[in-house]
This record gives structure tokens, sequence and C-alpha cells, in this order.
């Protein structure tokens, strides 16, 4: 196991849960390899980095009970299409884990992406260094699937390997900052986004009209 946050539960210690799992292809019967899977814990940013194989993965010494987001990658941008789990709680891409469980993970990859182009307008006119996000529904639950741009000196942007399905997509003036797992913050600039549906081949060219914050843009 690879950590960035060092964690060492004590042998034996029953507040936490293993973890094991396995990181599938989709359609075939083989396993992602090399594939990589990162738990990480908010707020208090614990982690774990996990390398799957061929007979899937474990994290070593178990995982501390609470809510994890969930990112599976490898060097061919494989996204994750489904994540399922026995012995735990799955939403979206988050896992909710109980202290002393045995959780077995499942993990599908897909290949199939989407791509978008676009243009970040003030008052009708490009505008750069605009805060471009991709927001998937359920935000709180996806955040491994949130995408950000920012808009160039000639108002384009551009967004590659998008998992298909249902976003809104927002500029905002100096918006680096808005916390985007806020159902509450998000709320007043989703309203005023642009409808996107991310299809697998499929570029979509878009024009989204920036949003102020913090003034408008320069």
């Amino acid at each position: 196991m690879v950590s960035d946050t060092e964690v060492v539960p004590g042998e034996g210690d029953r507040s936490v849960a293993t973890v094991t799992g396995t990181i599938r292809v989709e359609g075939a019967d083989l396993p992602c390899l090399p594939c990589n899977v990162r738990f990480l814990k908010m707020p208090s940013g614990e982690q774990f980095l996990v390398e799957n194989t061929a007979k899937g993965f474990e994290v070593k010494g178990g995982v501390r009970p609470g809510t994890y987001d969930l990112w599976a990658f490898n060097r061919e941008h494989y996204l994750v299409k489904e994540i399922s789990a026995v012995g735990a709680k799955v939403i979206g891409e988050q896992i909710e884990i109980q202290a002393g469980t045995a959780v077995k993970l499942s993990i599908v990859m897909t290949k199939d992406s989407g791509a978008i182009e676009g243009v970040a307008l003030w008052q009708g006119k490009p505008v750069s260094q605009a805060a471009v996000f991709l927001i998937p529904d359920d935000p709180a639950h996806n955040l491994s699937i949130f995408w950000g741009d920012q808009s160039d000196s000639d108002g384009t942007f551009g967004m590659r390997w998008i998992l298909p399905g249902e976003y809104t997509l927002v500029a905002i003036s100096e918006g680096w900052d808005l916390e985007l797992t806020n159902p509450a913050a998000l709320a007043p600039y989703l309203r005023k986004g642009v409808r996107i549906h991310i299809r697998p081949g499929n570029k979509e060219r878009v024009e989204v009209a920036v949003q102020p914050l913090g003034g408008a843009p320069k």
C-alpha cells in the first residue's frame, strides 16, 4: 500500500474495517492493470492509494470508519463506470464504511468518454481567466467526476475524458475558491448554468455566460 497520509491502525483494532476489492474492465472478464484506487476522507484529508493486481486489491491495516470519495484510474484514461460494495453503502462515487466491517468492493472501468469545447462569454464577448466547471448531478457524492478549466485569452476552454452522463456547465469570474461540494454555495450558479448531456465518443460545443463572484470579470 502507498499512502499519502500514514495511518497504521493497531493489530486487531476492531474500530477499523477490512477493505478488499477488484477493479475490472467493462465488457471483459479482465482485471484493470495497471490500475489504482484512491480513498479520500474529507475534511480530514486522510487517504490511501492502493494498487490493483490480477487478484484484486487490499488496504493493508484496514480503514477507519467514515465516508470516503473514491477515485480509480490508470494511464489509459479509463473511467469509473460503476462501484458496488458488500458490507458498505455506496452513493455515487462515495462509500460509507462502518467500524469492524468486512468490505468487498467491485469497481467497473470504462473507456467510453466524451469531451467539451467551449467559449466563456461576458456580456456576449469572450473573456479570459474565468473558472469553468463541469458539475455532475448530486455533486456532493460525485467529487471524482468534477471537471474544471480556465478560459484562455480568447475565451476558449476544453475538457476531455469525461464520463458520459448529465452535467451542468458553469463559468464563474474568480471562482476557484467556490466550495464546489456545498449544494447551497453551488445553487445560485447552477440555476444559470448550461445543462449538458455527455455522450460516448462525442465532443460537445457550447457557449457559457460568465457569472460574477467578487466582481465582474476583468
